[in-house]
């Protein structure tokens, strides 16, 4: 079964040529579906009818090829032309999504600056706060230390009056101790002495009783 195309391509006619053949009658056809379909002998008889013998008085109607190859002639120029306004829709679509891409590509190039610009004026001021409080830290730690040194030599001061109150009430307790410790053991000795004296003299009380 042959569609109107190839029998249009077979004959060397436009497809709306071969429509007006089966309009006519000329040419049988079978309809299948929604589609119309040529048999291959159906074509061949049409090719048959209208092939001259050299016996066969008469020639085919001039006005009839005539016809269909303007009719050819003008469903090739529809069709060139139906296909170059589709190439004409599709390159414009083209185009307007290139166009789009464009103007996107632009709008993110544009967002991405800005936000790079964003970043580095965020990136300097976060740099100058963190700069500020690393010098308020070290003016802190200054003052921390300033103070505890300042603590410190208060102590010390203090602490050397002290020493300074202290040492004449040493050395004279030194003094007193040095002058008392002849007599110290002086009374020491004698109280050993009078303990031993007072052990003989229980042991004679105890032989006696």
């Amino acid at each position: 079964m042959l569609s109107t195309k190839a029998v249009a391509e077979r004959l060397g006619v436009s497809q709306r040529t071969v429509a007006r053949m089966l309009e006519r009658g000329e040419l049988p056809s079978v309809k299948v579906g929604r589609s119309v379909r040529i048999r291959p002998e159906a074509l061949q008889a049409y090719l048959a009818r209208q092939t001259v013998n050299t016996g066969q008085v008469g020639e085919i109607d001039a006005n009839t090829w005539i016809t269909e190859w303007n009719d050819g002639a003008v469903g090739n120029a529809e069709r060139a032309k139906g296909e170059a306004a589709a190439t004409v829709a599709e390159l414009g679509q083209e185009l307007r999504r290139l166009r789009g891409l464009r103007d996107s590509w632009r709008y993110d190039h544009d967002t991405r600056m800005a936000f790079a610009a964003e970043f580095d004026n965020d990136e300097a001021a976060l740099d100058a706060v963190i700069a500020k409080v690393e010098d308020a830290q070290s003016a802190a730690e200054l003052a921390r230390l300033d103070a505890d040194r300042k603590y410190a030599e208060e102590r010390l001061a203090a602490l050397q009056a002290l020493k300074v109150e202290i040492e004449p009430r040493h050395r004279a307790a030194k003094q007193e101790y040095d002058a008392v410790r002849p007599a110290w053991g002086y009374v020491t000795s004698g109280i050993e002495s009078a303990k031993r004296e007072l052990a003989r003299n229980r042991q004679k009380m105890k032989a006696v009783v």
